[in-house]
């Protein structure tokens, strides 16, 4: 393996104020190759383990805080991890290149990521009589130091992973899963964000030819088309992003300049509206005021028994109402569990009215039918796709007591969460529109113990 990375860090600081913008970003291009040949069954493992005894140190960075010159300094620290389990004899092997930004910019109390990467992969075909798996990782990881205390943190993870199975048609497959993380902790400026995951995605690099099979027999009606979640993000303002391994577009609107897609969370309150920033073809929402971020942390692996766990908190302007949003998905799942948790100062009763609201772009569609159950509330936006089968996107409120839902034109679905009023419980279902969906609840706070509902998004068979 060969790596090369380079660190950039920028602040700006007051008198007056301490830090008030920062970003950090981390640039590493990483080659690897991965081989194996053998004349009988064998398996092999290697830990996540460190290449370098002692971490690679850059050249010092120096920037100016205040009258203050700070130096920073770079540090580098590779670990490779490899697994395979071979059935027969196998000769194959695998090489590929990442190149890719990761970082994270602060500014004024708003997190933003930054990711961008190139990729080139090549392979040797596998020759192989029976199964085999091959997999390896390479993760550099990317420190700045603070006069030698622990600064901004940069991990870079890509690999190849090679299935095998005669028994299955394609036969062979090679993919690269991508990840980025990234935290922005200065402690000598009192800046700590925690650790964030910045990307993710699985790329299918190369497979086998299709087998030589005989004529089929006449196919069965096409199965609902699935969808697997390749990316969720909530920003640190409520708006919503969900992106499929399936689909080139995003799942919901997304607008030519905005950072986030045409969903999120609102809440009203004494007559306002509280909401995401921007909201792409949203302007039918009517004046709102944006969120105050407060804090976001993320953790889970994204598997069943840890899933990703992203927990965004935010305030309503200075009504000393907060709210609490936890989204949970699995890595290649088909479903976005979100729960809402607000709560005002002690003593306040107030009544609110919490929407989750989304406008669809199901299937690489912005036009479809709608669906909806009156029992569970449940308000959805099915999809014909190219095949001739559907694919549908449902919001179900997993407490639905007390909620009321609505499937409609988009923009008349704005308006209803604009009017600070409870939905009209009806769908355009027999209509092909370019509709949106949401679901509300009225609630009252009880002081400061947390009042809430939860909410799923879900991709599901077409009825």
């Amino acid at each position: 393996m060969s790596l090369t990375t380079s660190a950039n860090f920028s602040a700006h600081w007051s008198l007056f104020h301490g830090i008030d913008r920062a970003s950090f970003t981390g640039t590493a291009t990483a080659s690897a190759e991965l081989g194996a040949s053998v004349s009988a069954s064998a398996s092999c493992m290697l830990a996540k383990t460190a290449l370098l005894a002692h971490p690679w140190t850059l050249t010092p960075i120096e920037i100016q805080v205040g009258p203050i010159p700070v130096v920073l300094v770079p540090r580098v620290q590779v670990y490779v991890s490899a697994t395979g389990q071979l059935g027969a004899k196998v000769s194959t092997g695998v090489h590929g290149s990442l190149s890719a930004t990761a970082g994270l910019s602060y500014n004024r109390g708003t997190i933003s990521p930054i990711a961008s990467n190139s990729l080139n992969f090549g392979y040797e075909p596998p020759t192989v009589s029976s199964s085999a798996t091959l997999g390896g990782r390479v993760i550099p990881t990317l420190d700045l130091l603070f006069y030698g205390v622990a600064g901004p943190e940069i991990s870079f993870s890509t690999g190849l992973d090679l299935a095998a199975n005669p028994g299955q048609d394609p036969w062979w497959t090679l993919t690269a899963p991508v990840d980025l993380n990234a935290s922005l902790k200065v402690p000598a400026l009192g800046l700590e964000t925690g650790q964030l995951h910045v990307y993710h995605h699985v790329f299918p690099i190369a497979q086998a030819a299709p087998q030589p099979q005989p004529p089929p027999p006449p196919p069965p009606p096409p199965p609902p088309a699935g969808r697997a979640i390749g990316f969720y993000y909530t920003a640190p303002d409520l708006a919503c992003t969900l992106t499929t391994r399936e689909d080139l577009s995003d799942e919901f609107f997304t607008g030519f300049d905005e950072p986030n897609d045409a969903c999120g969370t609102f809440v009203a309150v004494e007559g306002t509206l509280y909401g995401p920033t921007t909201i792409p073809a949203g302007s039918d929402l009517g004046f709102y005021v944006p969120w105050t971020p407060l804090e976001q942390q993320f953790g889970g692996d994204g598997s069943s028994a840890n899933p990703n766990t992203l927990i965004t908190s935010v305030e309503a302007g200075g009504t000393g109402v907060r709210l609490v949003e936890t989204d949970r998905w699995v890595d290649g799942g088909s479903s976005v569990d979100s729960t809402y948790a607000i709560s005002g100062s002690s003593g306040d009763t107030r009544d609110f009215r919490l929407y989750r609201a989304a406008d669809c772009y199901v299937g690489d569609s912005d036009v479809g039918f709608g669906t909806y159950d009156t029992g569970s509330q449940t308000v959805g936006c099915l999809r014909s796709l190219a095949n001739s089968s559907q694919l549908g996107e449902e919001l179900r409120p997993i407490t639905p007591s007390g909620a009321t839902s609505a499937e409609d034109f988009y923009s008349t679905i704005w308006s209803d969460v604009g009017s600070q009023q409870a939905l009209p419980n009806t769908c355009r279902c027999g209509e092909e529109i370019d509709d949106g969906v949401a679901t509300s609840w009225g609630l009252r706070l009880n002081g400061a113990s947390p009042v809430g509902a939860a909410t799923q998004f879900a991709f599901v068979d077409a009825r």
